[in-house]
């Protein structure tokens, strides 16, 4: 419920499309357990986004979600064409219109997202609150190879919908201290919280590292946690290993945990030389051997075109783990290269090879790495991010004596 002397009753959540690949992987370590949260702020909470079904389970995920907080998915996909997905839209836009206007109503919207800047502009929210986790350019395709007027066009309406969200709403919410600075230049009242992740820490037999760790006296374990998709860009991590191990002539391994279509050829690559160690750990559900498997590995290698700041990271750095990864997406705005994490080009084999080598070779920087890790996450587990997220909205609508910013 709400606190008391606010009159606000309804939060409704904008969030760009959900993959749904597996019915406990997202709902229980992501969104649900940040939007059952909020549900305990406020008298309603709705949950509005895309729903990308990929497997039989996601109905269920569905019809839970909706159950226990409330779904409104926004443009179905099924939708034949383009006339019928406008249609869509406009019913939609007719709908949330009603809602979003209503003065108790409060909208937080996460952005980069293709949706909200229309629905900014035209159901015109009376109470706007964005939450802005990494840099909209990145999440336009700034960042991924080749040219095309489809990515020109796609990355300016980014450009036109962040600054016209920002300038419609009455603050911002920024995770990470780079994207708080940047937004600070365009909005009066921008607040550093903590990012929308929920790290799971129950129910886990070997106790959380509170001091950092050291380069160990075995053969050092990389890991890497998410889906074998291209834009993963794994063929990048396995060729930078197989150089570690082969060219620099160093005793390594590579874990692998999920799944996905670029499997084979992540073992393709590795199978050219007898001195790649590595295992294919499948897609693991149950946390507590997620987690056993992080506390038995030495470092975190994310190798992606592009993303926006994956959970992993926090996951791993819960563990005392140095990460090593591609500068993309959200990711240089959050962490600091040499001081938090170790951040190479998305299209150099030797320079990702180089910072797996100098994270083995020089023991004083792993664990400085590790060190600053666990200090830079311990406020994020601290305090939850929808708790942090709701009373921050709250206070801000209270704070801006509820003046209508479209009047």
């Amino acid at each position: 419920m709400t606190q008391k002397g606010s009159s606000l009753r309804k939060l409704l959540i904008f969030k760009g499309a959900v993959v749904q690949q597996d019915d406990k992987s997202f709902l229980h370590r992501n969104v649900n357990a940040y939007l059952k949260g909020l549900a305990t702020l406020f008298d309603s909470v709705l949950f509005c986004s895309k729903i990308m079904q990929v497997s039989e389970q996601s109905p269920r995920w569905q019809t839970e979600l909706t159950q226990e907080v409330g779904l409104f998915p926004l443009l179905s996909p099924s939708r034949p064409n383009l006339l019928s997905k406008m249609s869509h839209f406009l019913s939609e836009i007719k709908q949330l219109r009603v809602l979003v206007r209503q003065e108790e109503t409060c909208v937080l919207a996460h952005i980069p997202n293709s949706y909200v800047p229309l629905m900014v502009l035209l159901a015109r929210p009376k109470h706007l609150v964005l939450y802005l986790a990494s840099d909209w350019r990145e999440n336009a395709g700034h960042a991924l190879p080749g040219k095309s007027l489809g990515r020109t066009l796609r990355l300016l309406y980014y450009a036109w919908g962040a600054n016209y969200c920002i300038r419609r709403a009455k603050a911002v919410i920024c995770a990470g201290e780079k994207v708080y600075k940047q937004t600070s230049a365009k909005h009066p009242q921008v607040i550093r919280t903590a990012p929308m992740v929920d790290i799971e820490t129950s129910n886990h037999a070997t106790p959380y590292p509170e001091t950092p760790k050291e380069n160990p006296p075995r053969r050092f374990r990389f890991l890497y946690v998410g889906s074998f998709i291209p834009i993963k860009n794994l063929s990048l991590l396995a060729r930078a290993f197989r150089s570690l191990v082969t060219g620099a002539n160093i005793e390594a391994e590579l874990h692998l945990v999920g799944a996905g279509p670029e499997e084979q050829t992540l073992r393709n690559i590795l199978n050219t030389d007898k001195n790649c160690h590595y295992k294919f750990h499948g897609y693991i559900s149950d946390k507590n051997k997620l987690n056993n498997i992080y506390s038995e590995s030495d470092a975190l290698v994310i190798s992606s075109h592009n993303e926006g700041f994956p959970r992993v990271i926090y996951e791993a750095m819960r563990h005392g783990l140095p990460v090593v990864s591609t500068s993309v997406g959200g990711i240089p705005l959050q962490l600091q290269d040499h001081k938090t994490a170790l951040l190479v080009p998305p299209d150099s084999e030797e320079t990702f090879c180089c910072a797996l080598k100098m994270l083995i070779e020089k023991p004083d920087l792993y664990k400085t790495l590790s060190q600053n890790g666990i200090e830079y996450v311990h406020n994020i587990l601290t305090t939850p991010a929808w708790k942090q997220h709701g009373r921050l909205v709250n206070d801000i609508l209270d704070d801006t004596g509820r003046e209508d910013i479209n009047g």
